[in-house]
């Protein structure tokens, strides 16, 4: 895959991507740290603050959609209600919803539970093996 050009020059995060593919080392254009934990640092890959606002921009607005936050789910199509059911936000949106109305015990908070603290300790393990790799 050549790197993409964007007005006369090559794109840093898919010229980072084609280094991936070609086995080399992803963070080239990034540090060394994120390398050591398999994770480009994506400001740095990408150079410019637009670059990586349109990439946080195109994660965060599908996750948003899908938990609720912006649109009620019940409005979209039923395609979005099985996909919103595979996203944890979504459980949050619904338990803060609950505990909003001044219901300590009702599903939607258990189900948070159920679904968040397992997440969160799997987050947490994978952060700290991160983290460890990083700065040893």
């Amino acid at each position: 895959m050549p790197a993409a050009r964007h007005r006369g020059r090559a794109t840093p995060l898919l010229v980072a991507s084609h280094a991936a593919d070609k086995g080399r080392s992803a963070s080239s254009a990034g540090s060394d740290r994120g390398a050591e934990a398999g994770i480009p640092d994506l400001p740095l890959v990408t150079k410019e603050i637009s670059g990586f606002a349109a990439i946080a921009n195109g994660l965060n607005l599908p996750v948003l959609l899908l938990a609720g936050v912006l649109l009620p789910i019940s409005l979209g199509p039923a395609w979005m209600h099985v996909l919103a059911h595979v996203n944890p936000l979504y459980y949050l949106v619904q338990a803060s919803r609950v505990l909003a109305g001044g219901t300590l015990s009702g599903t939607a908070v258990w189900q948070a539970f159920a679904v968040l603290v397992p997440l969160c300790a799997l987050v947490l393990t994978w952060a700290t093996g991160v983290l460890r790799t990083a700065v040893s």
